[in-house]
């Protein structure tokens, strides 16, 4: 069986987007990570993965996810 890193060719994790204004406003309220997949089967893979763990759901560590063929940007 095909560890994860097996199926990714390629990561980065964007600068956290703010709320805009000054002060505590300024505080990050999401970072944007791009993972670019092997192949489009592979990324539905990862994305099932990471849509049924329940701890990323309670913690919300991510909100919106937006697949593309091989890459996923959350």
């Amino acid at each position: 069986m095909a560890g994860t890193h097996d199926l990714i060719t390629q990561y980065k994790i964007g600068a956290p987007q703010t709320s805009g204004g000054g002060g505590m406003q300024n505080i990050p309220r999401m970072f944007i990570i791009e993972v670019n997949c092997l192949s489009e089967n592979h990324s539905n893979i990862l994305y099932k993965c990471l849509s049924s763990d329940e701890s990323l759901k309670q913690n919300e560590m991510y909100k919106q996810v937006n697949i593309s063929g091989s890459l996923i940007k959350m």
